[in-house]
């Protein structure tokens, strides 16, 4: 058998081209492209080549290398091989991959089937039928004239038809798909459609699932994921043996994609964990476009256990300690710093989390100290400090310790109150929730978006407030989902203040619609804002909020 064969000899630095037999002792090169395995007629090295084909059916095989690939005429077979590739085509109908790497493709004049392989590829169809399927990495794919069928495979890719009536299908990952009116695939085939789901009966323990409580040990548990298009950006699993809870959180991806991968959970049990058996209570998964799933098989998951002297009761606090550092009496003229004393005691496991809630001789909002930090003694016998503020404009009259709520190390729970432990505010107070003045909003992007990469929202609308004014942060203040679909949404939880005052002025409210959010039209799902001494307003479904239209991406 003859062949051209480009062994490893160099004139002037480029590789030449010789024709002649395979050298002795040499395998005959081949490949599968196509699904039919082949033997190679031109045969590049382990470097970077140049070759080009001839007028009839070649098949060409570059091998290892960056190489740059012409198939000229005919309807040629062309493996590109490991390296990043420059390939073409040529006329003809052609079989082309690029191999691994990150390849340049182009499939010329022919209907072409053309498979990026791994790597982040740049492909062209030219003229013709093509086929186009991507590999794994962030590809771009145009098929340009004929009736193209272009598949993103994984990874977060970008497909444009062209002219004729073609068809795209995105694949795995947040995608963009750029249509004109005579494509054939449905607006929805680059979108992220579904929830992750979450295979219950695939999970398994990586670490013994019987332990003692000596000391805290982390646990990893390892379960298969599945996500439609978008990926999973968050999973967690909740256990419990009644008292206690421990959460799961996905750490690690250990093999496959975010779209269909094994995860890595992992928990800390903490020490003195009352001992027994911990079953599965619960489960949540997120994908990259805030789809949210809480359905799952829980009884396929496998339990653990925990041995030995368990954490029996719950924190107390001593009522008769409780004292404040700060002063007793406020002017709510201005805001005040509030720090709370009092001596609490644990069994086993100690103090590890608590607040306290101070609350007026009124219906309205109550204060909440936070942040407890040990003063003196020990987590299971020591001195705690509650810290918060007392803001301007607060009701006046007398506020109590209404509740001392305390959860130790291994989450048993308990409360309290100390309403003889008092302080008075005087002043004039803020009596009315603060007001959206819907009739004001308007939207500062355009109401028209593609889904193509993530978009920028921004709406602004006029709060007023008797007194305090409106307060940052909040936590999150506008919720945006398909009118039909709550299931999918975006959060605008960035606010500024644009002109006017706190108590009357103008706010813009900022967010991200993330790539491959679904088609069709959005709303404000909710609307939540408060002011300075915690009166909050929560509106749902705001018809009044003018919607926007999502679209797929047009060529």
């Amino acid at each position: 058998m003859r062949l051209r064969y480009l062994v490893p000899m160099m004139a002037g630095g480029i590789a030449v081209s010789l024709t002649g037999p395979i050298p002795a002792g040499a395998a005959a090169p081949s490949t599968a492209v196509g699904g039919v395995r082949r033997a190679c007629t031109i045969v590049g090295t382990a470097g970077s080549d140049r070759l080009r084909g001839t007028s009839g059916n070649d098949v060409i095989c570059g091998r290892g290398g960056n190489d740059t690939i012409d198939g000229a005429g005919g309807n040629d077979v062309i493996d590109g091989g490991a390296g990043n590739d420059n390939v073409k085509g040529g006329t003809g109908s052609d079989l082309i991959t690029g191999g691994t790497g990150n390849d340049l493709i182009t499939g010329g004049i022919g209907s072409d089937l053309i498979t990026g392989g791994d790597g982040n590829d740049l492909v062209t169809g030219g003229d013709g039928n093509d086929r186009i399927e991507l590999g794994s990495g962030d590809d771009r794919a145009t098929g340009d004239a004929g009736d193209d069928r272009i598949d993103g495979g994984a990874g977060d890719d970008r497909l444009n038809g062209g002219p004729g009536a073609d068809y795209l299908e995105g694949g795995a990952g947040i995608n963009t798909c750029l249509r004109d009116a005579t494509d054939t695939s449905p607006a929805t085939s680059c979108s992220d459609l579904k929830a992750p789901v979450l295979h219950t009966g695939t999970a398994a323990w990586a670490d013994a699932a019987t332990g003692d409580n000596a000391t805290a040990r982390t646990l990893r548990l390892r379960m298969r994921v599945t996500d439609d298009r978008a990926g999973v950006r968050f999973a967690m699993l909740r256990y419990s043996n009644g008292p206690t809870e421990v959460r799961f959180v996905s750490q690690a991806l250990l093999s496959g994609t975010t779209t269909d991968g094994v995860h890595e959970f992992r928990a800390t049990v903490p020490a003195f964990a009352p001992a027994g058996e911990y079953r599965p209570v619960g489960a949540v998964a997120e994908d990259r476009v805030n789809r949210l799933t809480t359905a799952a098989d829980l009884t396929a998951l496998p339990s653990f256990t925990v041995t030995g002297a368990s954490d029996l009761t719950a924190p107390a606090a001593d009522v008769s300690s409780v004292r404040w550092v700060t002063p007793t009496t406020l002017d709510n003229s201005t805001a005040h710093p509030l720090r709370l004393r009092m001596r609490v005691t644990d069994d086993r496991a100690g103090v590890g989390s608590g607040y306290v809630i101070v609350s007026g001789n009124n219906d309205g909002p109550a204060i909440y100290l936070k942040q407890p930090h040990l003063v003196s003694g020990t987590a299971t016998d020591g001195v705690w400090e509650f810290s918060g503020s007392m803001p301007a404009s607060a009701a006046p009259g007398e506020w109590m310790v209404n509740s001392i709520e305390l959860t130790d190390r291994v989450g048993r729970e308990s409360s309290a109150s100390a309403t003889e432990v008092a302080l008075t505010v005087t002043g004039v107070a803020d009596v009315a929730d603060p007001v959206a003045d819907l009739s004001s909003a308007r939207w500062m992007t355009p109401r028209t978006l593609d889904n193509g990469a993530d978009r920028a929202v921004r709406l602004r609308v006029r709060l007023t407030d008797d007194l305090s004014g409106i307060r940052l942060p909040n936590n999150w203040t506008l919720a945006l989902s398909p009118v039909d679909d709550p299931s999918a949404g975006a959060y605008m939880s960035t606010m500024r203040l644009i002109s006017g005052t706190a108590t009357d002025g103008v706010w813009e409210f900022s967010g991200t619609l993330e790539a491959s959010s679904p088609a069709g039209v959005w709303h404000v799902r909710a609307f939540s804002f408060h002011d300075g001494v915690g009166h909050a307003t929560y509106l749902t479904d705001v018809d009044q909020i003018p919607t926007f239209t999502v679209t797929e991406p047009r060529g």
